[in-house]
């Protein structure tokens, strides 16, 4: 299965404080400030902890979708023939949002 180029900042991220809750990459290479939601600070840093862990949860999507796609179609043992798993549905939802993340995907 071949990775697909990403154009994001590579992570890691983290939440950092810049008098903002702000999310910053490794080495310096450049942060995010989160604006204000409707309902305050613990919202606000809930959300940069969720964009902080992007890049990571966009990797481990990008495995599983791999990985579904080698058992889709496969049959189980004892399985009548036409018995056969089908992950359409979250392959579908899985590759969505990684073009949502990274136009590039297909």
């Amino acid at each position: 299965n071949e990775m697909i180029e990403t154009r994001f900042t590579p992570g890691p991220w983290f939440v950092c404080r810049h008098g903002e809750v702000t999310i910053c990459a490794a080495y310096g290479l450049g942060h995010v400030t989160v604006a204000n939601p409707p309902h305050g600070h613990k919202e606000r840093r809930a959300d940069a902890h969720l964009i902080a862990a992007a890049p990571d949860l966009y990797a481990a999507l990008e495995q599983a979708v791999g990985r579904m796609a080698l058992l889709h179609g496969m049959r189980l043992h004892g399985a009548a023939e036409n018995e056969r798993i089908d992950l359409s549905g979250p392959l579908d939802d899985a590759r969505a949002a990684l073009a949502k993340a990274n136009p590039k995907v297909k």
